[in-house]
């Protein structure tokens, strides 16, 4: 089930929370993520919401944002190791 990411706090604790996770099995991640947080930040559309999957109860390591009226949906492929600038 989504949750929404409706603070400051709540974004925070999802972005912490996938840089902890990366750190150990994908370190790659956390130098995309600091790059994507700023931009979902500032170019979400105001009148949609910031959704991450979850697992086991807590937060996932999917995000789903909506941009200029289009959906995105971020995740990193843990078989393939997809790593893109």
């Amino acid at each position: 089930m989504a949750q929404v990411l409706d603070s400051v706090d709540r974004l925070q604790e999802y972005f912490l929370g996938v840089h902890e996770r990366a750190v150990h099995h994908a370190p790659e991640v956390s130098e995309v993520l600091f790059r994507l947080a700023g931009p979902v930040v500032v170019y979400k559309d105001r009148d949609s919401v910031l959704q991450c999957g979850t697992y086991a109860g807590s937060l996932a390591n999917v995000l789903t944002m909506e941009a200029g009226g289009r959906k995105f949906v971020f995740s990193y492929n843990h078989e393939e190791k997809v790593h893109r600038h």
